[in-house]
């Protein structure tokens, strides 16, 4: 009768990578001479089943991420291997990182959260027929603490809506990976350090506001490549340099918001070329130089805020050419020359603080 000598268990090591997935094992056990003992008993087992289980036919199969230790024994021999199961997050584990690392359990409203019913249930949560999230709308929640970088994994991702909450640290870079975006909503929080150029990455944005935060050094030139953009919010913060003339390929913005930063410099010639833009916002910052005769091209223009910046030189009487314009803030500049009537005339103007005289016919 031959007596087991050795067993081995092939493939030596595994890794499975989905909920479910199987992989058949082969045990060969062989007697002292290495010749196989053929239809020798043999008895399979897993240290935690809760990560991968083993049938009597050498079948695993995983069933959480973690490491499995699979054994095989035939009579006084055995052999082990480690069986990896990496299954990569769900967006129901994202979320769940999600809101442990944004104070959940302080939340104003977390209806649902945490339980058993489908994500696209949860307060904020939407998801599509696949059962995959594509809406996280949370503004207005008490949220606070960094903004997770898992939340770059959201794939189907449309919208992300934080405003106004109590989120703290840099904004994760990954986030730029969100290429589905088109709401991109961190306004109205306490992020601080720069503004990763990753961000430039997300060109299916419509939306796109930091506005509020504690946002500082250089704004990166590879914002300008989001030209699907009609609104785009950095006022408040305190960024500072120059205003990138990447900005100018801003070519569907409607909503221009610079304002109450630390811009320096001339305002780039670029911008002149925003045609659609009806409200544009650099007012208080440290701009100098001439205010640019091209706003006078800018035919949708109806809110042009100016004030409390370095500029000099004449009065841009083109203001005047304006059709749309209601609002024109401009004081706190040391401006020469004289003030067409008509901009005074504007439903929303504060000229008078220039103390400069209207413009006579012919002048």
């Amino acid at each position: 009768m031959q007596s087991e000598s050795r067993i081995e268990i092939v493939p030596p090591s595994a890794m499975l990578s989905s909920v479910g997935e199987t992989l058949q094992l082969t045990a060969r056990v062989r007697d002292g001479n290495g010749h196989p003992i053929v239809d020798a008993a043999v008895n399979r087992s897993s240290d935690d089943t809760g990560v991968a289980t083993v049938s009597m036919q050498s079948l695993v199969t995983a069933v959480m991420s973690g490491i499995a230790e699979i054994t095989g024994e035939s009579g006084t021999v055995s052999a082990r291997i480690d069986v990896v199961v990496d299954i990569p997050d769900t967006d129901r584990d994202i979320l769940v990182e999600f809101y442990t690392t944004t104070g959940g359990p302080d939340w104003l409203n977390s209806s649902n959260w945490l339980s058993d019913v489908p994500p696209g249930e949860w307060y904020g949560v939407t998801d599509d027929a696949d059962g995959q999230v594509t809406e996280l709308r949370l503004r207005r929640n008490n949220l606070r603490g960094p903004i997770p970088r898992e939340l770059a994994n959201l794939d189907n991702l449309r919208v992300l809506d934080l405003y106004t909450n109590r989120l703290t640290g840099t904004i994760p870079r990954v986030l730029g990976d969100l290429s589905n975006l088109i709401d991109f909503n961190l306004g109205a929080n306490n992020l601080s350090g720069t503004i990763p150029s990753s961000l430039g990455n997300l060109q299916n944005v419509i939306n796109f506001k930091l506005d509020r935060n504690l946002l500082t050094g250089s704004i990166p030139s590879t914002l300008g490549n989001l030209t699907s953009g009609t609104d785009f919010d950095l006022c408040v913060n305190q960024p500072s340099g120059p205003i990138p003339s990447e900005l100018g390929n801003l070519s569907s913005v409607g909503f221009l918001c610079l304002g109450a930063n630390r811009f320096t410099g001339s305002l780039p010639s670029a911008l002149g070329g925003l045609s659609t833009v009806w409200y544009f916002h650099v007012g208080q910052n440290m701009l100098s130089g001439r205010i640019p005769l091209w706003f006078g091209n800018l035919s949708n223009l109806q809110e042009l805020l100016l004030f409390s910046n370095r500029f000099t030189g004449a009065f841009p009487r083109t203001l005047a050419d304006l059709p749309a314009l209601i609002r024109l803030s401009i004081s706190g500049n040391r401006l020469t020359g004289c003030i067409p009537p008509s901009l005074r005339n504007l439903p929303r103007n504060d000229l008078s603080s220039l103390n400069l005289p209207n413009c006579r016919s012919g002048q």
